[in-house]
C-alpha cells in the first residue's frame, strides 16, 4: 500500500515538476542582437531589422525576449508602426467652373475672365470675355474655387460621366491667390479611362505636393475632359516611415482550365500591409486574387483581389497603386489568375511579388546591467506561451510619457543556440493517459486484495 502511494504521488507531482523553472534562457534562441543604450532613460525603444522576422518562429513574435547582461528577462512590448495620424476628413465637393478659349487665343494666359462673386467671396460664375466676335469657342480647362476651404486640400478626385469614350491624357494644375498671378502646382499628371471586356483603369485622382492657393486651373493636352464632379481630399498627417519593400520571384506555377496560380514564399514572417507586381515586360495586366498561409499544413486564405497593370505610351505611364490589406505574417503567398483575357506567358515571365512592410517598434526596460540583448527564434515556445504584453504601451500612454523613451540602437549579431534552438520540442510525454493507467491500475490492484482478504475470511 506505501509503495502505491508514493507511485501515485510520483505521478501527480512529475509534470508539476516539469512545468518548474520554465524561464528560457539566451542560449534557448537561436540568435541575438546587442542592443546600445546610452543609460539616459528608463525605457528604451528600437526598430526591429528584417533578420528578426526571418528567424522568428511565430507570427506574433512570441519566441522573442529581452535579457540584461546577467541573463535576466526584462519587460518589452512590441508595437506596430503607423504612417499615418490623425483622423480622415471626409471628401468635400469643390465648385468649378468651364474656362473656354477661341482659336485666337494661343494658351491659357490669354484668357481674360469675367467673374462673379458671392456675398462670402465665393465664385458663383465664371465667364471668358470675347477677344473675336462669332469665333468659335472649346473647352480648355477648368477653374476650381478652394476659397471657401478652411483646410488645405491634399489631393483632387476627379469624375467624369462613366459611359464615355475611353481616353488618356495628361493633366496640370496651377494656383493661385487671386486670379492674376499663377504658379505650377502640378506639371503632368496622367488621367484615364480604359477598359477592356470587365476590365476598367481608371486613374482620377491630383495628389496636391503642397498647400494650395485659393483657386486652381486645370488643363490638358488633348481633351476635352467633360467633369461631372470634383472632391476635394483631406488625408491624415503623413509620418515619414517608408515602407520596406521585399520582391520575390515565382518559385513554381499550377495550371489548370479556369486558373493560373504563381506560388511565392517570403521565408520570413514580414508584417505585410501593401502588395503590388512588377512584371517583366511592359504594357501587361492581369486581374488576379491573392491569397496567403503561415504553413504548408494550413489552408489557403484570401487577403484581396486587383487589377494589376502596368501600360506606358507617348511618355504616359499607368500603374495600379499598392493593394493595401490588412496586417499579416505569413510566409506562403499565392495569385490566382484567371486565364479570361490573359495575354501574358506566365509560366516563362512570372511577375515578381512586391511586398510592402513596416517593421514592429520594440520598447523594453532598462533594468539591470547593460548592455541588453535582444534573442529571438526559440522552437520551444508553443503558441499558447505568454506574447510580449502591452504594459509598457499602457505606462506609455500620454504624449509627456512617450517623449521620455530613449532611442536604442542595435549592435553587433551573438550567435546563441543556432539553428537546434529552431527545432520544435519533442513531442510530450503523455502524463494524463500515465496517471489514469496508473490510478485504473492501482485501483484493480486494491480491488483484488480486497477481494483476498474477503475470501479468506469466508473460507474461516
Amino acid at each position: 500500500m506505501k509503495l502505491f502511494l508514493a507511485l501515485l504521488a510520483f505521478l501527480c507531482l512529475a509534470p508539476l515538476a516539469a512545468l518548474a523553472n520554465s524561464d528560457p534562457d539566451p542560449m534557448a534562441f537561436a540568435r541575438g542582437l546587442t542592443l546600445e543604450t546610452d543609460g539616459t532613460a528608463a525605457v528604451y525603444r528600437v526598430i526591429l531589422p528584417e533578420e528578426v522576422y526571418r528567424t522568428v518562429l511565430r507570427a506574433d513574435l512570441g519566441d522573442l525576449r529581452v535579457f540584461n547582461q546577467d541573463g535576466e528577462m526584462v519587460p518589452h512590448s512590441l508595437a506596430r508602426q503607423q504612417q499615418e495620424i490623425g483622423q480622415h476628413l471626409p471628401d468635400r465637393p469643390i465648385p468649378f467652373f468651364p474656362l473656354h478659349q477661341d482659336h485666337t487665343q494661343r494658351s491659357e494666359e490669354d484668357l481674360s475672365l469675367q467673374i462673379t462673386r458671392g456675398s462670402d467671396g465665393t465664385i458663383i460664375a465664371v465667364g471668358t470675355r470675347d477677344q473675336t466676335k462669332n469665333s468659335e469657342k472649346t473647352l480648355s480647362g477648368y477653374l476650381l474655387d478652394l476659397s471657401g476651404f478652411e483646410q488645405p486640400v491634399q489631393e483632387l478626385e476627379l469624375h467624369w460621366p462613366e459611359n464615355g469614350e475611353p481616353f488618356v491624357t495628361t493633366a496640370s494644375v496651377h494656383d493661385s491667390d487671386d486670379l492674376t498671378s499663377w504658379r505650377e502646382l502640378i506639371p503632368r499628371r496622367t488621367l484615364a479611362e480604359l477598359r477592356y471586356g470587365e476590365n476598367t483603369i481608371r486613374q482620377q485622382t491630383l495628389p496636391l505636393p503642397r498647400p494650395p492657393g485659393r483657386y486652381l486651373r486645370l488643363s490638358w493636352q488633348d481633351g476635352p475632359l467633360p467633369l461631372v464632379a470634383a472632391n476635394g481630399r483631406f488625408l491624415p498627417q503623413s509620418i515619414n516611415r517608408p515602407r520596406h519593400h521585399t520582391v520575390l520571384e515565382a518559385r513554381f506555377v499550377e495550371e489548370d482550365e479556369k486558373e493560373v496560380r504563381l506560388h511565392y514564399d517570403a521565408a520570413a514572417r514580414l508584417p505585410v500591409e501593401t502588395l503590388n507586381l512588377e512584371f517583366a515586360e511592359d504594357n501587361s495586366m492581369l486581374r488576379a486574387r491573392v491569397l496567403s498561409r503561415s504553413d504548408h499544413k494550413s489552408g489557403w486564405l484570401p487577403r484581396g483581389a486587383a487589377l494589376f497593370h502596368d501600360l506606358r505610351f507617348d511618355g504616359t505611364t499607368l500603374k495600379n497603386a499598392d493593394l493595401p490589406l490588412p496586417p499579416v505574417s505569413d510566409p506562403s503567398w499565392q495569385l490566382a489568375i484567371d486565364r479570361q483575357g490573359l495575354g501574358i506567358a506566365l509560366a516563362k515571365k512570372p511577375p515578381r511579388l512586391v511586398l510592402g512592410w513596416l517593421p514592429h517598434e520594440l520598447l523594453f526596460v532598462a533594468r539591470g546591467t547593460p548592455p541588453f540583448l535582444l534573442a529571438f527564434g526559440n522552437g520551444h515556445l508553443q503558441q499558447d506561451a505568454a506574447a510580449p504584453s502591452d504594459l509598457i504601451l499602457q505606462a506609455l500612454a500620454d504624449e509627456h510619457s512617450r517623449a521620455m523613451v530613449g532611442q536604442a540602437t542595435m549592435g553587433a549579431p551573438v550567435e546563441l543556440g543556432g539553428s537546434a534552438a529552431l527545432q520544435p520540442p519533442p513531442a510530450p510525454l503523455p502524463w494524463k493517459k500515465w496517471l489514469l493507467w496508473a490510478i485504473l491500475f492501482a485501483g484493480l490492484l486494491l480491488l483484488g486484495i480486497m477481494l483476498g482478504k474477503l475470501n479468506r475470511q469466508l473460507n474461516r
